[in-house]
């Protein structure tokens, strides 16, 4: 069995810029840090993270081999998708806006298939969510 990589990125609160690594809660405060936190010294805002921004990484990279994160939006043949993980399927799934909002699985496969890129997501780009 292939390992999946696991990761999660989250929006600084303080510069607004996109952090990659591990995720950890602590008392209500949300941290993504780029390595295992091994240095106490470093002062923890610097990986403060917004917690509605916290997305994991789907494991799938869109045909410019982009890594696909939950919460990204992509699209593909004038179709655009937001991607979310569904915890009923225990899956991540991309919605379908022509057919009110359906979720369907997605794969490598289909993401391939039908040439989606990642056009930005649903924390910064709120305008692509309602074209």
């Amino acid at each position: 069995m292939e390992k999946r990589e696991i990761l999660f990125r989250g929006r600084n609160e303080k510069n607004k810029k996109w952090l990659y690594g591990y995720y950890f809660a602590y008392k209500g405060y949300h941290f993504i840090s780029p390595d295992v936190l091994k240095d106490f010294s470093i002062p923890l805002d610097e990986y403060l993270v917004d917690a509605d921004s916290v997305g994991q990484y789907t494991g799938l990279k869109d045909a410019k081999g982009v890594k696909i994160f939950e919460g990204d939006i992509i699209e593909g043949f004038g179709c655009r998708h937001i991607l979310l993980y569904n915890d009923r399927v225990a899956r991540f799934v991309a919605t379908i806006e022509e057919v009110s909002y359906t979720k369907c699985g997605i794969d490598q496969r289909w993401i391939d298939e039908f040439g989606k890129v990642v056009v930005g997501n649903v924390h910064e780009n709120k305008e692509l969510e309602e074209d």
